[in-house]
């Protein structure tokens, strides 16, 4: 099953993956045997930096592997799912009548740790979750499976500056709380605002980026009890939004 997944998010030769550029088809990246010389690849490179769609060189016998047909140098890997506009996220809060919950997620990369918090984002009513084109986990047959299905019933936007749609949603007047373990402010004793909230995560290495940090409403952290300083984030996402949406359920009241 794994395989024939991830088959299926594969395009494979020139003119297909010309083809599926045309149509607007979503690819997470496109991977391009290094030191080849072809014309044809060239224009498909020019419009894939256009695009602002990751590539990735790596040599002939990568591409061998990771393409049973003739790839002709080239291969590309679309997602299974159709990204959203982040206004379609706030249509889906306005149309539950609920305030919004947004995910915004900073450089994760793991697919498994992607799938596990597009599976409690989903459990925990969480509209949609935004996401980078660059530096971000590819939505795959692994991600598939470590989000149980998820990601097939949450709205993803996938922008091309994290900073954008932060001011995105401040104009809209949704307030946006970063979490970090240097906040001076407790997860617990965070009041959620009528208007919902926008949540950043960052990557447990390198965390959440100065800039998105100093534009945020508020700065939050959670309590840690233990020697060990951080937390997986799948986890930490599980924490935070049990929290909120409790507080969330509870202000509603």
């Amino acid at each position: 099953m794994e395989e024939s997944m991830i088959k299926e998010y594969q395009i494979s030769g020139i003119h297909p993956v010309k083809e599926a550029l045309k149509l607007e088809k979503t690819f997470t990246k496109v991977l391009i045997q290094r030191g080849l010389i072809n014309p044809d690849i060239s224009g498909i490179i020019q419009i894939l930096k256009e695009k602002e769609i990751p590539v990735q060189y790596a040599p002939k016998v990568k591409l061998d592997k990771t393409s049973k047909i003739n790839h002709q140098g080239i291969i590309g890997f679309t997602s299974p799912i159709e990204f959203c506009e982040l206004d379609d996220i706030l249509e889906e809060a306005i149309g539950k009548k609920e305030a919004p919950l947004i995910l915004i997620l900073d450089g994760i990369t793991d697919t498994r740790n992607f799938g596990a918090i597009c599976r409690t984002a989903e459990c925990m009513g969480v509209h949609g979750i935004v996401v980078s084109k660059n530096g971000t986990a590819p939505i795959n047959s692994g991600t598939v499976k470590s989000s149980a299905g998820a990601i097939f019933s949450i709205k993803i936007a996938r922008v091309n500056h994290l900073l954008d749609a932060i001011h995105h949603f401040q104009a809209s007047e949704i307030p946006i709380i970063s979490f970090t373990e240097k906040a001076p402010n407790s997860l617990y004793d965070y009041s959620p605002d009528s208007a919902g909230a926008a949540l950043i995560l960052g990557a447990e290495n390198s965390g959440i980026q100065k800039k998105l940090i100093t534009v945020s409403d508020n700065h939050i952290k959670i309590p840690m009890y233990g020697t060990i300083e951080s937390l997986n984030v799948g986890v930490a996402a599980g924490m935070v939004l049990y929290e909120l949406k409790k507080k969330f359920v509870q202000t509603a009241q």
